[in-house]
């Protein structure tokens, strides 16, 4: 028997070979894998905090001197939304006045609050809303809104003669 050492030259590539086998490609795919399988998991747990509906990060307040006021941190274009506002003390005149920033209010269309206003009417750069406290007996102010665009809207929400209260929601395309 012959002891010498056969070497073989590599023969042509064939057409079609698959290329799982190149350990470069392999380790490449797996990494997209593994990423891939991690945005699925971030998008689903965004989901269940209510990044894109209901959750517990859905739902944002803001407590003032006079007012708390519960909004919906997230939201879709021209889909409906709420600003609940509790007023916590009346005037002494017994009327209660919410004000708007215009800015605020433009990026929004409102189109409904309950209880109705006794009366609305734009201030320089704010709406300005009065309520009768009277009326009102402890019930939150409804603003029924509905976002005209998309992007992060801010503005100021104030109750009465407190400092106005800050409030941000994402709107969503």
């Amino acid at each position: 028997m012959n002891t010498r050492a056969v070497k073989h030259k590599p023969g042509p590539r064939v057409v079609g070979t698959p290329v799982d086998t190149d350990p470069g490609f392999m380790r490449a795919e797996w990494l997209t894998q593994r990423l891939g399988w991690g945005f699925v998991a971030l998008l689903v747990l965004a989901g269940l905090l209510g990044v894109f509906g209901d959750g517990p990060l859905a739902r944002a307040e803001v407590a003032g001197a006079t007012a708390l006021i519960e909004f919906d941190r997230f939201t879709r274009r021209a889909s409906d939304s709420e600003w609940k506002i509790t007023p916590k003390v009346a005037s002494a005149d017994g009327k209660v006045s919410v004000t708007v920033s215009a800015p605020f209010a433009q990026a929004f269309e409102i189109t409904d609050v309950l209880p109705p206003p006794a009366s609305a009417r734009l201030e320089s750069d704010r709406w300005r809303y009065d309520f009768d406290a009277t009326r009102l007996a402890g019930a939150p102010i409804v603003f029924h809104v509905r976002a005209q665009h998309a992007g992060r809207h801010t503005g100021e929400i104030q109750v009465g003669a407190a400092a106005p209260l800050l409030v941000s929601q994402l709107v969503y395309p």
